[in-house]
């Protein structure tokens, strides 16, 4: 099974269990017992309760792997490192060690996060290879439509989830596109959406498909299974070849 990087999700797990960790370091730091009049939780403000409530949304923003997710993340960053050197000038009720080893921790892993290995799949689908669904090549010929314009289409690879598409045609990312073609007997047709374009070679269009209808779920499944018969007889013929 293919599984989002350890990367990702570790810093989100971190983030969701920061308020906890802050807490329990916070108390220890500063020798403040954990309830009562003089516990930890007395000594938090309103604003840092806030703070401590942002962990667990930023933390989703990270695992789910969105442009907002990214932002949110680098925002939130930057408010933690100003909030701490701030609480390291102005607010002598913490230890200046704590305040420091939360402020390296933090830069930690926003240098780690902005790493491009790491960062680039929250602006490109492509990237994002543990959410792909088996692809399987085609060199097949049908017709696209936006709007009232009509244009041929090349298919060169295609999923149950979306479709690669070559065309003369200039389309642009989020815009909605019809297409059709047929596969031996099966008419395939579906509402697609523009995810991203790929302006080196091959040049084309990844298409995301847009809840298809019943008959053309089922003509999309025994396209990939016809697709996929041809896949490994292409490589058992190339055994035997060799």
């Amino acid at each position: 099974m293919k599984r989002k990087p350890f990367a990702i999700n570790f810093i989100a797990a971190c983030f969701l269990l920061a308020p906890i960790f802050n807490i329990l370091i916070t108390a220890w730091f500063n020798h403040w017992p954990m309830s009562g009049p003089r516990g930890v939780v007395e000594h938090f403000n309103t604003y840092e309760w806030a703070v401590l409530l942002c962990y667990p949304l930023v933390a989703l923003g990270i695992w789910v792997v969105k442009k907002w997710g990214y932002y949110l993340f680098v925002s939130f960053s930057i408010l933690i490192i100003c909030h701490n050197f701030y609480v390291f000038m102005a607010n002598k009720q913490y230890s200046s060690y704590l305040v420091l080893l939360f402020q390296v921790t933090t830069l930690i892993v926003l240098g780690i996060f902005l790493q491009g290995a790491i960062s680039a799949p929250y602006f490109n689908p492509k990237l994002k290879w543990w959410e792909s669904l088996p692809r399987f090549k085609s060199e097949i010929k049908g017709k696209g439509q936006h709007g009232e314009k009509t244009f041929d289409v090349e298919f060169l690879d295609i999923s149950r989830g979306g479709c690669f598409i070559k065309t003369t045609e200039t389309l642009k990312t989020a815009q909605v596109v019809y297409l059709e073609f047929w596969f031996n007997e099966d008419l395939f047709s579906a509402k697609g959406k523009v995810m991203w374009t790929n302006k080196k070679e091959p040049t084309g269009f990844g298409i995301k498909f847009k809840r298809l209808q019943l008959r053309d779920k089922w003509a999309l499944a025994r396209i990939l299974d016809q697709l996929k018969g041809k896949k490994k007889k292409k490589k058992f013929n190339q055994v035997r070849a060799a």
